[in-house]
């Protein structure tokens, strides 16, 4: 690996940008406000993210903007989704990668096959299917030590 891990890139993110970063899963006794502060602020700021998708979308429409140009705002856009959702994990002290790792794993255990299960257009849990809350609680019950 080179440089510091995204986990590692994010918990300097929050620092600088002094959203809080707890080392255990809320280890204070004001456990349930910090949540909801934290909760809250992460849902408007989703909020206004959303809203700027319109925006992506309206340039992707437009055949007048150049298509490296409306992927370039699709892809920043994007990514700023994935860099926001990856910090309210730190800010929840959630570890990013095995948390990832389960909920993909799972999606993978959907397949039969190697094949999604399609009924009638929706993709539904193959047989194998494993639920990710199992391996998530485990990895939060680890970080909560």
């Amino acid at each position: 690996m080179h440089g510091p891990s995204v986990y590692d890139k994010i918990r300097r993110f929050n620092t600088v940008f002094g959203l809080p970063v707890p080392l255990v899963i809320y280890s204070g006794l004001d456990r349930q406000a910090l949540a909801t502060r934290i909760h809250d602020q992460f849902m408007e700021m989703l909020v206004k993210e959303f809203a700027e998708g319109g925006d992506v979308l309206t340039k992707l429409r437009d055949e007048r903007v150049p298509l490296e140009e409306a992927m370039t705002d699709l892809a920043d856009w994007l990514g700023d989704i994935q860099v926001y959702c990856a910090s309210e994990m730190v800010r929840h002290g959630i570890p990013i990668e095995p948390v990832m790792h389960a909920i993909l794993d799972s999606q993978d255990s959907k397949l039969e096959d190697g094949e999604p299960v399609v009924i009638n257009g929706k993709v539904h849990k193959g047989q194998n299917y494993v639920p990710p809350e199992p391996k998530i609680m485990e990895i939060i019950r680890g970080v909560m030590k």
